[in-house]
């Protein structure tokens, strides 16, 4: 990059403005300057096209534009990236490439990164929240074991189907206050679905009656019931930035199907499916975790050099001018510097990294709605429509689905839109990488 000379001489400034502050201990955490609004960790890597041709070669072709970006992005978006492949791989069918995103998400879920260089860079007040590797808020977290769990389902491993189902509850526990923990209604059934085509009766019975703790309005399978019926609609919740510094995590509904409930019709039988879960529900009542107060104490840190700044640029200038109208050439140097030091504040509080980070997994659905049936003794299939308040089917909602039939227990999963439908690079990820 080439500079004329007013930028060198702005870059020499900052530089030497940068040594002065730390000499004369204004700042404990270093100086970042303008240049480094995008930081070195929101930077893809290069890779050779020879590496990635070969780690594409056994990926199915309509998801090698996720692959890429997953390899591109590293282990800080890994975690995001394979929650993105696995819904998008559910939803083309590809269920050996979802098991494995989905196994490779939840490690990364369950790795705990406690005391490394990272993690310590991501409590810094320079760095953005986003320069942690992702987990998830807890909502998103859940939803992984739920995507895990329902491919349990469908090998017939009813036992690892229920431990995921558990995991996702555990996740959901993970918020500090009291209030709206482990209410994840949807998990709950699972579980006991999972138990119920096990065998395991006392189990089943167990998790329904937590299930409807929480949603009174599900409707428990009966002891007959093989097929499990899941409508996912809607767009999963959007997050977003507020706050004076943007250091509020926030959500909003994404767009939604006005549907009340669904109806299942397989063969002669129909079943009513009312809501199980509502994703931004789950979303927005996550409260006090410990991001938010790293988070504040940031904003605050900022707000702090915001107003050291301007108390030192003021104090600077009034000096600096008294000293030259009354022509005391130490009084204005102090002025001059007071000044210089205001500057630095305030370059130090627009360099302070208070953002939220708003990484999304953005293919996931509005809400979830479940049914159950008995399972037909041949294969066939089935339709599915939604319902709005008013009583009346939604114009366009209607799916069919292709259902096994045999004895013990299956699973049919349809859902409003295509989850592979969406952009290689996930909401707040960073972009393409330069050159």
């Amino acid at each position: 990059m080439r500079f004329g000379k007013a930028g060198a001489r702005g870059g020499a400034w900052r530089r030497a403005a940068c040594v002065a502050s730390v000499a004369g201990g204004l700042l404990a955490g270093g100086c970042v300057t303008n240049e480094q609004a995008l930081q070195e960790h929101e930077k893809e890597v290069a890779v050779e096209p020879a590496q990635l041709q070969q780690f594409l070669a056994d990926k199915p072709e309509a998801l090698q534009p996720f692959y890429e970006v997953l390899m591109r992005q590293g282990r800080r978006n890994q975690v995001l990236n394979n929650m993105r492949i696995g819904a998008a791989a559910l939803g083309l069918g590809e269920y050996e490439a979802a098991e494995r995103a989905f196994d490779e998400a939840l490690a990364g879920i369950e790795t705990i990164y406690a005391d490394n260089p990272q993690a310590e860079q991501a409590r810094s007040v320079w760095v953005r929240e986003n320069a942690k590797d992702f987990k998830g808020e807890p909502y998103e977290r859940a939803m992984a074991y739920y995507y895990r769990g329902l491919l349990y389902l469908r090998e017939g491993d009813y036992q690892n189907a229920r431990a995921s189902f558990k995991g996702g509850q555990l996740q959901d526990a993970f918020a500090e206050e009291d209030q709206d923990r482990a209410d994840f209604a949807l998990l709950y059934y699972l579980e006991g679905w999972a138990s119920h085509c096990n065998g395991d009766a006392q189990l089943a019975e167990d998790a329904f009656a937590e299930a409807l703790k929480h949603n009174a309005e599900l409707i428990l399978p009966q002891s007959d019931h093989g097929l499990l019926l899941v409508r996912e609609s809607g767009e999963g919740p959007i997050k977003q930035a507020a706050g004076d510094y943007q250091e509020q995590l926030t959500f909003a509904p994404g767009a939604q199907e006005e549907a009340l409930l669904a109806e299942f019709t397989v063969g002669d039988h129909t079943a009513i499916a009312p809501e199980a879960e509502d994703l931004f529900y789950q979303a927005s009542t996550r409260g006090g975790r410990q991001v938010d107060h790293i988070l504040g104490q940031k904003a605050q840190f900022k707000e702090t050099l915001d107003a050291t700044g301007d108390a030192l640029s003021t104090a600077g200038g009034v000096s600096a001018a008294a000293g030259l109208m009354g022509g005391n050439s130490d009084a204005a140097m102090v002025g001059a510097l007071l000044m210089i030091a205001g500057a630095v504040a305030d370059e130090s509080a627009k360099a302070a990294r208070a953002e939220a980070d708003v990484r999304t997994w953005d293919n996931l659905p509005g809400d979830v709605k479940l049914a159950t049936l008995p399972l037909p003794a041949a294969a066939g299939e089935g339709r599915v429509r939604l319902f709005g308040r008013d009583g009346a089917p939604l114009e366009g909602s209607e799916r069919r689905f292709r259902y096994a039939g045999a004895e013990g227990c299956a699973i049919a999963w349809t859902r409003s839109d295509d989850p592979s439908d969406i952009p290689p690079r996930a909401p707040g990820s960073g972009g393409p990488a330069e050159g």
